[in-house]
């Protein structure tokens, strides 16, 4: 399996064309040691053995910029390792080695390292999750540098990302903190690890990245995670006066390569290959923990024009929408979103009960707290009347969540998954 699908990055899984590091000086003599000894006793052999290039000089070569520098790059590394394990000495192992790692950097670019690397690097974590969803928001990873960054007014937000970064990754210092635009910048090493794990380099209106396999088949707990960064970054909570209010996400897509036709046959057919994938991501993660999701929806388009009045650029604009009581209380009970004013909203609008409503939870409530009732007991708990209270049980008896074979059949009493359903409620 790939990282895209594990969330867990090995050093092997990197560009071994754009990494360099340093190992601790004890292993990496051993390893050297090993090596000359396997060669003859020379260190001019190693390259030999390697088929690395030879030099005019016949000493620059990259083995002697280990000796001498502690430096070297991914490629030269793997090629080592594996004469080195080929030969019985598996302890210089790809595995190994990723275990006596001083620092990791990029080639080129800028000189930002990260230090004392926790290889392997598990996205598949509370932590790692955190990183993918503000980057797959409010964050993202420049195409010419690749150096990855994030964008929040909110100053704690933007701690809390740096911490998990570095909970994950290892120690790794800023490339800039824009006050201007307050976002966060990381180097460039950071960018290819997260490339390496199948985040999309890229302005995301534009390139329309898809969630790696590993984020859709998240336990629950982590896609909760995962979903309370995600309404903190992007998200919309509505809670007005007089109606009963709702989560919504919003994307913009830029389509300006396809012809008018083309736009409004994906506008009408809402063809979700052309649509925001953070949003359809999204979608399948609300599905995923059991909400239900209204949408996606067509919200606006736009048309940009240069000096000339010629068109520039076409964007269309989708959203969804929660609104269900049900799926309002699921996300209320399992949430952590780290802004408290989108929390207590949620809170807020997962009371308001629709007094219209087919299905009445608050029955299932009842009977969770009284372990056993009748539908006149049931009645009075909840203020509902008899004819609603015997509709609903016969619903969810049927619904496997009530039972009335344990007891007399005028007695009530909730299954183990009806337990389970009446504690969103609570």
């Amino acid at each position: 399996m790939n990282t895209s699908e594990t969330g867990v990055v090995h050093l092997g899984d990197l560009s071994e064309k754009e990494v360099c590091l340093g190992i601790k000086e004890e292993y990496l003599k051993s390893m050297l040691e090993t090596a000359k000894k396997l060669a003859n006793g020379k260190w001019i052999n190693i390259p030999k053995k390697l088929n690395l290039p030879i030099p005019k000089d016949g000493f620059s070569t990259p083995i002697r910029s280990m000796r001498r520098k502690n430096v070297v790059g991914l490629d030269v590394l793997k090629k080592l390792s594996y004469f080195l394990v080929s030969n019985g000495y598996n302890k210089f192992s790809l595995e190994n080695i990723e275990k006596n790692l001083l620092f990791l950097k990029s080639r080129m670019g800028n000189a930002g390292a990260i230090t004392n690397p926790k290889f392997p690097m598990n996205f598949n974590s509370v932590e790692g999750v955190h990183v993918v969803s503000c980057l797959l928001h409010d964050g993202g990873i420049d195409t010419r540098n690749l150096e990855p960054f994030y964008s929040n007014l909110n100053k704690e937000l933007k701690e809390d990302f740096y911490l998990s970064v570095k909970k994950v990754a290892g120690e790794i210092g800023l490339i800039s903190e824009s006050h201007l635009y307050k976002e966060i910048v990381f180097p460039k090493i950071l960018g290819i690890i997260l490339v390496s794990l199948g985040l999309v380099p890229g302005k995301r209106q534009i390139n329309n990245p898809k969630f790696p396999k590993f984020i859709l088949d998240l336990s629950k707990e982590l896609k909760f995670k995962f979903l309370s960064h995600a309404i903190a970054d992007d998200g919309w909570v509505y809670n007005p006066k007089n109606g009963f209010g709702y989560v919504s996400f919003n994307f913009t897509i830029d389509l300006t390569r396809f012809s008018k036709e083309e736009r409004q046959r994906i506008r009408k057919e809402k063809d979700l290959q052309y649509l925001p994938n953070v949003l359809v991501g999204d979608m399948n993660l609300f599905r995923g923990v059991g909400c239900e999701i209204e949408g996606p929806y067509f919200g606006n388009e736009k048309l940009y024009y240069d000096e000339n009045n010629k068109e520039r650029r076409y964007t269309q604009e989708w959203k969804m929408n929660i609104r269900d009581f049900r799926s309002l209380n699921i996300l209320r009970k399992s949430l952590k979103i780290p802004l408290m004013y989108k929390q207590k909203k949620l809170g807020e609008i997962s009371r308001k009960q629709r007094k219209q409503s087919i299905l009445r939870y608050e029955i299932l409530v009842a009977l969770n707290k009284l372990g056993k009732a009748t539908k006149f007991e049931v009645s009075e708990d909840t203020g509902l009347t008899l004819r609603r209270i015997v509709y609903n049980l016969k619903i969810f008896e049927k619904m496997g969540l009530v039972n009335t074979k344990s007891f007399k059949n005028d007695y009530y009493s909730l299954t183990k998954k009806g337990i389970e359903e009446a504690d969103i409620f609570n």
